[in-house]
């Protein structure tokens, strides 16, 4: 066994990276700080990312379920791009802020079911003229 193995074996080094811990030698391997907590920081992106690929395929379910075709452009974050069935307006969703943008305009409500209503949204709530311009109704 080397120097170093046994300063590691009696725990005056981190197991994990080497570093010198305190100058204790209690008798048995330790971790230092740094490695610690480099690790919690591990399991916490790890949880992230289950919950984000799990809100993912809550999204996708829903929008399927719903006949809405729809193209994931970013697993990262979230982002979606759909059409409305009406008149075919581009909608970017970022799922995971819940974020809705219609033609660069931010909407106030967020979430799939506020997407949802704007993208199932029935065409009587434009008339169109005999012009062919379209215009809102004021009932």
């Amino acid at each position: 066994m080397s120097y170093f193995d046994d300063y590691v074996a009696d725990g005056l080094c981190c197991q994990v990276c080497g570093a010198y811990i305190d100058g204790d030698e209690p008798g048995f391997p330790r971790t230092c700080e740094d490695c610690i907590q480099f690790e919690e920081q591990e399991v916490k992106k790890q949880q992230l990312r289950k919950k984000s690929k799990k809100l993912l395929e809550e999204v996708e379910k829903k929008l399927q379920a719903n006949n809405i075709n729809y193209v994931l452009k970013n697993p990262n974050t979230g982002h979606f791009h759909t059409r409305t069935k009406y008149d075919n307006q581009l909608i970017e969703y970022y799922a995971f802020t819940g974020k809705i943008s219609i033609v660069g305009q931010i909407q106030k409500p967020r979430g799939i079911k506020a997407l949802l209503e704007i993208l199932l949204r029935k065409t009587k709530n434009k008339k169109i003229n005999k012009g062919g311009t379209n215009e809102n109704s004021s009932k």
